[in-house]
């Protein structure tokens, strides 16, 4: 009887003591906080309307909205708010490109030519040996060339053209350099190949089967609907709309999707299943994987121990966070952020989708990360805490430059000519035309919908002021023999020190 006694005793001691040693979160349903962190994290980051949805082992596990997607009109976010969800729409191209492989339509190492005789490089060898694989995993050479179609009135068509006026800035297959143009012109090639413009393949073979009935490709479709959110920028700590000007929709396979947090919902499961929806094949497991497997190394600083070096599949990015392999896109345009993460081998996955540029990426990464560490069952790490501090350093940094004495800029100086004879329309074949005019006894140019003024910086060179997209870009104006001011260069590029020359008209 004593012994039974102190079994008993002894027994309940230990469950005693293991129930104060176990974390409180392990006492809890995993998620089971997070509709009070969105709600406290969309206050931190001032994010007005965001949609998540968390598939997990083959079902949608959490699925809502948060904030408004209308602050005028206070309207909420719901599961079916279309958002844009810009560069993740990289992977239904790359996911398009795997069905026609399947179909032997395809060979991801032939010559893009192959498919597109009319693809012209800068470089001849580049344009003779570039194949799709390079082009999905960003290994032409080429940087990012964004202003020659962002904002612009162009269609894809002139676009592709406009290809062989892009300088590259590093030797092919070199080293990664994120590039739209070349998912642009992967859309060009799955038109060419199917015979159907990319919006109308993947919709047919990707988002109408996997049930996808809110996903649309263009702004128009989306401002049809009923259901969908604004745009916001902070200006002065406010929320202000943003107009929508990109042209993204012609760069659509690069990023002009549209979608909402149950469409998404799909997408995980499709990506988790290894390229199968409800027992039917979209595209097959060899291509799914092709997709998800390591073909260029990410170069970059690792800021947090939790974070391993980074991947470039075919459309995806590739990881290791806190040791699990992670699969993950991010997307930005005219203010809405994405991001989509996968955790291939846990079999979980999530959809963040938001309507403001303020918070950037550290938003999204703040809940795509909460949400992982619970799924994973681990210690959470405070990510909105570490992000507010690493932006706020970011913020300092930026300012600090601001302030900084200008040790490059040559006092004293005059224009080599008249203001008159700067004037005029100096014209680049794939960037277009910036006209440059007096205007109340100062220069000003007019790129697209762009204006600023021009000051005197030094010699021949202005300085780009209110504008902020512009804000102190260096115009440089180039006199030929005859003493007449016929070039003119502005660093549209930063991989390109030289800047972009353009030829006066």
């Amino acid at each position: 009887m004593p012994s039974r006694t102190f079994t008993q005793l002894f027994g309940a001691a230990l469950v005693a003591l293991a129930a104060l040693q176990t974390p409180a979160l392990a006492q809890k349903k995993p998620l089971a906080d997070l509709d009070a962190f969105m709600e406290r994290n969309l206050a931190a980051w001032k994010v007005p309307g965001a949609a998540v949805v968390i598939v997990s082992q083959g079902q949608v596990i959490w699925l809502k909205g948060y904030g408004q997607r209308h602050l005028g009109q206070g309207l909420p976010v719901t599961p079916q708010t279309v958002f844009p969800i810009a560069s993740c729409t990289k992977a239904f191209t790359t996911t398009a490109l795997g069905i026609l492989a399947d179909e032997g339509k395809l060979d991801w190492d032939a010559p893009a030519r192959t498919y597109a005789p009319d693809l012209q490089l800068a470089d001849d060898y580049v344009t003779a040996h570039l194949t799709p694989r390079d082009m999905a995993c960003h290994r032409s050479g080429l940087p990012r060339h964004d202003l020659v179609w962002y904002a612009a009135s162009l269609t894809r068509a002139e676009l592709f053209a406009r290809l062989r006026y892009l300088p590259p800035s590093k030797p092919f297959r070199t080293v990664y350099q994120y590039n739209n143009h070349m998912f642009m012109a992967l859309g060009v090639l799955v038109e060419r190949i199917s015979g159907q413009p990319w919006e109308t393949f993947v919709r047919q073979r990707i988002t109408e089967p996997l049930g996808m009935t809110n996903t649309v490709f263009s702004y128009p479709e989306m401002l049809q609907k009923a259901n969908y959110a604004l745009s916001y920028a902070e200006v002065n700590g406010h929320p202000v709309e943003q107009s929508l000007g990109s042209n993204v929709d012609v760069m659509g396979p690069t990023g002009g999707i549209k979608s909402t947090a149950e469409d998404l919902g799909h997408w995980l499961l499709l990506q988790l299943q290894r390229g199968k929806h409800q027992g039917k094949t979209i595209v097959s497991e060899a291509q799914w994987q092709n997709t998800h497997t390591p073909h260029v190394v990410v170069p970059g600083e690792l800021k947090y121990e939790e974070y391993s070096y980074g991947h470039y599949g075919l459309g995806w990015r590739i990881d290791d966070y806190r040791d699990h392999l992670r699969v993950l896109h991010n997307g930005a345009i005219e203010g809405y952020r994405a991001q989509i993460t996968l955790f291939p081998r846990q079999n979980f996955g999530v959809a963040i989708l938001t309507n403001t540029s303020a918070a950037e990426y550290y938003f999204v990464n703040t809940v795509s990360n909460y949400v992982a560490d619970q799924l994973l069952g681990i210690p959470p790490v405070d990510w909105s805490a570490r992000l507010q501090q690493e932006r706020a350093e970011a913020n300092q940094k930026a300012a600090k430059a601001k302030a900084a004495p200008d040790t490059v800029r040559v006092t004293g100086t005059q224009p080599g000519h008249s203001l008159t004879s700067y004037a005029g329309t100096y014209a680049h074949p794939a960037y277009g035309k910036i006209k440059v005019q007096v205007f109340e006894n100062r220069l000003q140019a007019n790129y697209r919908s762009f204006q600023m003024d021009l000051n005197h910086y030094h010699f021949e060179v202005f300085e780009a002021v209110n504008n902020s997209r512009f804000d102190k870009y260096k115009f440089q104006f180039i006199t030929n023999a005859q003493g007449k001011v016929d070039k003119l260069t502005v660093p549209l590029e930063p991989a390109l020190g030289a800047g972009i020359e353009f030829s006066r008209q």
